[in-house]
């Protein structure tokens, strides 16, 4: 009479386990104690692992982004990280990027706005500006992440009769916005070794437009549709989504403008 081999349980769902790996979970059966070899393991693991993870998120939304957030959608979800948690990796790495640059994020948009504002400005107005600046510096993760919601409208608005709702899309935004980030290292990059000069502008422009066109090439190849309406129309959600920010920017400062002037901000 042979005796009865032990049941083993899945020590993350509690299913009864008859191979190397749990059926329901995915699992290993084999669970070491956690150590720091075993966290430098882990981590090495998850950043050169190109069949899962961050490293096969990233590449595929480097060579089929459209493709690769189409599929995500359907139910291809297993070897990509979540939309919230790539995004929130890119936001950090640029923002540790930044940091370890010593560069301000928002200092080229208070340039900019410096340069185009009216010089005829109370100097209650210039205050009131300064002070919005500091509010919108100290919240910069914020403002940045603005965009993913601006683009999920964007997307929402041009794309309303294809199916995907507006969750849907902010994981679309969420995606492609992250990835932007990528691009958005040459700000603090070029504003370390060349200043906020004349070729820093010009860089930034060009990457601009790098970004505008990844976005049309994610969007077109999301939808694998040819042809000039469809081009178009994916040519439109970065303009309409930058466009949106803007209308939001303008509302929120008007408001807090007619406030001011009221008299209800005096602690401005």
């Amino acid at each position: 009479m042979t005796e009865t081999e032990p049941v083993v349980y899945c020590r993350n769902c509690r299913a009864v386990v008859e191979n190397t790996y749990c059926s329901v979970c995915g699992q290993a059966t084999a669970v070491e104690r956690i150590t720091f070899r075993r966290i430098w393991n882990d981590f090495v693991e998850q950043i050169t692992d190109l069949e899962r993870g961050f490293p096969h998120t990233i590449r595929d939304l480097a060579l089929r982004p459209g493709h690769m957030v189409r599929e995500y959608l359907l139910g291809k979800r297993r070897p990509y990280l979540k939309p919230l948690q790539f995004y929130l990796v890119m936001l950090a790495l640029f923002f540790v990027v930044s940091e370890g640059l010593k560069v301000d994020p928002m200092e080229a948009g208070r340039k900019l706005q410096e340069q185009i504002s009216n010089l005829n400005s109370t100097e209650r107005q210039q205050k009131l500006r300064e002070k919005i600046n500091q509010t919108m510096s100290a919240n910069t993760k914020v403002v940045f992440s603005i965009l993913v919601i601006t683009q999920a409208l964007a997307l929402r608005l041009l794309y309303r009769r294809r199916g995907f709702h507006l969750a849907e899309w902010l994981a679309v935004s969420l995606f492609i916005t992250g990835f932007h980030y990528l691009f958005s290292l040459s700000t603090p990059l070029s504003a370390r070794w060349l200043g906020y000069d004349g070729r820093f502008w010009a860089v930034n422009a060009f990457v601009s437009l790098a970004t505008w066109g990844y976005t049309t090439w994610a969007v077109v190849q999301f939808f694998d549709r040819r042809g000039k309406r469809e081009f178009v129309t994916a040519a439109l959600v970065y303009p309409l989504s930058m466009l949106i920010l803007v209308v939001l920017s303008g509302f929120v400062g008007g408001v807090v403008g007619v406030l001011a002037k009221m008299g209800y901000l005096q602690w401005l």
